[in-house]
């Protein structure tokens, strides 16, 4: 696999420094044989049949091979609401999500898996030949996952894309294909983008009639969100403060307080540092996983909210959950399970400016 250019420039960008200043080591730098593992409570929330890194290494082969649309099961995990608990007729909106760079697809089951099963929204977890996307500027992804839900939920007919990391730029640019693509935003199947520790990057242009780059800014009816965490040491915030001003007007945006980048998923990323190099070492994180993924959760639903599909009809009385996290700021109030208090605090957080 040749390494993207882009992925390199991604990797290196300074953090704090000017925009486009990298480290003079990316010249030399080359796809090292490596992905962060997932940790077992990721393992856990993963669909039995691809709990086994055979199964997963046979859809990368696949991926690779260029051979994913011989069948819909190949080159991703599906996550399925249960029908005894969500009507299936409801089910119109899916979600495709992009892991970050180099991290083994499992480690976001964790968050697939609650969008799924406590909010009744098929998630497709899309998985790439070494773990990173080939092509920041491709849909074929969401046709496969498409075609899955034809199988499984056949009345899903918009999705939100969202990704992590470098799987958020990725997800921009399948996002912007959904749209140029169509007469208007209201007519495209994707209807939303949710960026986790991401940027719209206008440099990467997506469309194919040769305008410029991505910009999501007078596009009323298509929904963004852009989460991040207050001791991320990995996102370049620098270019995403100054990269901002590409999201929708309306986007929500959300910072989580205390939380890191890896956090955003749940895999072992021990040893990124020592292979992938100073970049990428982490803030430390003072809440629970469980805290922060919550929150990530919470804001793609919003998102759900905000398009104005139908969402899922439960079937059965959802549990009675005590909120996760002490109402002492605006950020960590939104990731109360409770999701009566959903809509009230995750507007606070959206009118809250991130001061970072």
């Amino acid at each position: 696999m040749t390494t993207p250019n882009e992925f390199v420039d991604f990797l290196f960008a300074s953090r704090t420094g000017a925009l486009g200043r990298y480290d003079d080591r990316r010249l030399q730098w080359t796809l090292p044989d490596y992905t962060s593992p997932p940790l077992p409570d990721a393992l856990a929330a993963t669909p039995a049949a691809y709990r086994d890194d055979d199964a997963i290494e046979k859809m990368r082969l696949a991926a690779a091979n260029g051979t994913c649309s011989n069948d819909p099961n190949l080159c991703q995990i599906a996550f399925v609401p249960d029908p005894t608990v969500w009507s299936a007729d409801s089910m119109k909106l899916g979600v495709l999500f992009y892991g970050g760079a180099l991290v083994d697809p499992r480690g976001y089951s964790v968050l697939a898996d609650k969008l799924a099963n406590e909010y009744g929204l098929p998630t497709m977890i899309a998985v790439f030949e070494a773990d990173i996307p080939p092509s920041l500027c491709s849909a074929d992804r969401l046709d496969l996952a498409r075609e899955r839900a034809a199988e499984v939920t056949p009345s899903v007919e918009k999705w939100i894309v969202a990704g992590h990391s470098y799987g958020g730029v990725a997800a921009a640019g399948t996002a912007w294909l959904g749209l140029v693509n169509s007469t208007t935003a209201a007519d495209s199947v994707v209807t939303g983008l949710v960026l986790l520790a991401s940027d719209v990057q206008p440099a990467v242009s997506c469309d194919p009639l040769g305008y410029e780059g991505m910009n999501f800014t007078s596009l009323p009816d298509f929904k963004v969100a852009a989460v991040v965490a207050s001791n991320d040491m990995v996102l370049n915030m620098t270019r995403w403060q100054e990269n901002a001003k590409y999201l929708s007007e309306d986007a929500l945006k959300v910072e989580i307080e205390g939380g890191n980048h890896a956090q955003f998923g749940s895999y072992n990323n021990s040893e990124r540092v020592a292979i992938l190099g100073p970049r990428q070492k982490d803030g430390n994180t003072t809440i629970t996983p469980l805290e922060q993924w919550t929150i990530v959760v919470d804001s793609i639903y919003e998102v759900a909210k905000r398009t104005g599909v139908a969402l899922p009809e439960r079937l059965t009385e959802a549990p009675t959950m005590a909120p996760t996290l002490a109402p002492h700021s605006a950020a960590t109030v939104a990731g109360s399970s409770s999701w009566s208090l959903m809509l009230l605090t995750l507007f606070v957080v959206m009118i809250t400016a991130l001061r970072r």
